[in-house]
């Protein structure tokens, strides 16, 4: 059971962290947004102020200067000090010569804050000095009491701990009490200064309290929810939750710019919190942000403030910066070792494939030559089959007739025919038929294993060269000397001899032949060596 819940606790602080980061990642999406917007904003307020200017140009009656006056100084007094003081001068030397008290008042109440804003704590206090305090409205009281308060606190935390700090902050505090029973007496609900008196006492949750109720009753960036949502970030790192801290500050953040504050604390106190978790790049950028407003709000405190923090953040972002070039040449020079790498090797591969492919055609060209061998062999073997067994028979009809001769020629040697014999033996008849029957019995080997010579030989010349057979003749001369060439007797003297021809004539057959050819010459015995037999 004990692990069960220890399991359980643990998955919800998982997921409530996991929601924290979403939410988180969520707030910077929009303040990226609002900061790319921030120039649009600003000129909304631009826009608005030079509205104001125009009418107040055309107004003549003193009750609309002093109303466009201030509505002036309102746009101005969190936006430009210069233009905020110029306006709130001009009704606080107006109210002076009418002798205004109501508008002499609103002046001094507008110029200490303004000073202050911009911390020149000795002329604000002038101001503060030279309000006629039993002549204030509640309204005006309220902000005499808020800008007493603020007054001390801001100098209290410019002169930091010395022999006065403890009696500005006690002076703070008592203004702020006046401040919160006034409202209280009037009936308004303040939770804001009730919650920056629980701060003063030290009562961090009820100060959180406050300030929350605050913020669930807006539906709308302000002033004063920059205000609350920047001091609940302060909340919560007293208190140590990092997370709400950074939630809060990013909030006030994009309430500035969407109010077009330039007159902020925001931008800095997150930019801390961002340089304290190592973001350097966007606390960089965010502490950049806050030294343009603070130029051009030109608000001394806040410059002074900067300047402690902005060299830290721009050393640690020009760190970051540096290290981050390092590893990128470091990775370049990788990635150039890891392409000279694969370069090589793309090298290598090619020439292996190159020589494989060679080796490849080496192989199919042997194979080539090997099947044509066998298949030469087999051609061979078939005509040394037929051939062989066809004189071997053809040597068996010789002996016989040898035989048959010698009998005939003992009988007429008995019975003394002698001049018979001897005519007989000196007449070529019986050679000239032995040797007709030798040639035919060639050309009819020679068919049977060349079936289509004939055809593929004339093939081989044009149709008026090509050659013509007798009736009953197989094969002629140029066909027999070309026959035995198709048989692998290329040798002029061996074809002689079998043909019984000299040797000149058969050269001068195979001459005219190849000249009567449609193809060249030099290659006629070779096309002639490609014709097929029955076997291939």
């Amino acid at each position: 059971m004990k692990r069960f819940l220890f399991l359980t606790f643990g998955l919800c602080y998982l997921l409530s962290l996991e929601a924290q980061n979403t939410k988180i990642d969520s707030l910077f999406q929009l303040l990226d947004n609002a900061i790319e917007r921030k120039p649009i904003f600003i000129k909304e307020r631009i826009q608005t102020i030079d509205s104001l200017k125009l009418q107040l140009n055309h107004t003549e009656t003193t009750e609309d200067i002093y109303h466009f006056s201030q509505k002036l100084y309102d746009e101005y007094k969190t936006f430009q000090y210069d233009s905020a003081y110029h306006y709130a001068m001009a009704i606080y030397r107006q109210s002076k010569s009418l002798k205004d008290t109501y508008w002499y008042n609103q002046s001094c109440l507008d110029l200490a804050f303004i000073m202050t804003s911009s911390g020149l704590y000795t002329d604000s206090y002038r101001f503060i000095e030279d309000i006629i305090t039993d002549s204030l409205t509640n309204k005006q009281r309220l902000l005499y009491y808020n800008y007493c308060s603020r007054y001390f606190h801001d100098l209290t935390l410019f002169n930091g701990r010395n022999l006065f700090s403890d009696e500005y902050w006690y002076k703070s505090r008592d203004y702020l009490d006046s401040l919160i029973t006034l409202s209280e007496q009037l009936n308004q609900p303040d939770y804001i200064h009730r919650g920056q008196l629980e701060l003063y006492d030290g009562n961090i949750e009820r100060a959180k309290n406050q300030y929350l109720r605050f913020i669930e009753n807006q539906n709308s960036y302000s002033q004063d929810y920059s205000i609350t949502t920047s001091t609940l970030s302060f909340i919560y790192s007293v208190s140590d939750n990092p997370e709400l801290q950074k939630q809060y500050a990013i909030m006030a953040a994009i309430s500035d710019i969407h109010c077009a504050i330039t007159e902020n604390a925001s931008f800095h106190k997150l930019a801390l919190i961002l340089y304290d978790e190592g973001d350097t790049e966007r606390a960089y950028q965010l502490i950049k942000l806050s030294l343009d407003d603070a130029n051009y709000y030109n608000a001394r405190l806040r410059r002074v403030e900067i300047a402690k923090s902005l060299p830290i953040i721009e050393k640690a972002f020009h760190d970051k910066l540096n290290r981050e070039k390092r590893r990128l040449a470091i990775a370049l020079a990788a990635i150039s070792f890891l392409a000279l790498l694969i370069l090589f090797a793309a090298f290598y591969i090619l020439k292996q494939l190159k020589e494989l492919r060679q080796n490849r055609m080496v192989i199919q060209l042997t194979n080539d030559q090997l099947n044509q061998l066998n298949r030469d062999l087999l051609e061979s073997n078939k005509i040394k089959e037929e051939y062989i067994g066809h004189f071997l028979n053809l040597c068996s009809q010789y002996i016989d007739k040898i035989e048959q001769f010698q009998q005939l020629v003992q009988r007429k040697i008995k019975v003394g025919q002698i001049d018979s014999l001897l005519a007989m033996t000196k007449s070529k008849k019986l050679i000239n038929e032995e040797m007709q029957e030798l040639l035919m019995s060639f050309d009819r080997i020679f068919l049977k294993l060349f079936p289509d010579f004939k055809d593929e030989f004339n093939a081989l010349f044009e149709p008026e060269n090509q050659f013509s057979l007798k009736k009953d003749e197989l094969l002629n001369t140029e066909l027999r000397i070309f026959a035995l060439i198709r048989l692998g007797v290329h040798d002029s003297s061996k074809i002689a001899q079998f043909l019984r021809y000299s040797v000149n004539t058969v050269y001068t057959y195979r001459t005219k032949v190849k000249n009567r050819a449609k193809i060249d010459r030099d290659k006629f015995e070779n096309e002639i060596m490609k014709i097929d037999s029955f076997t291939s």
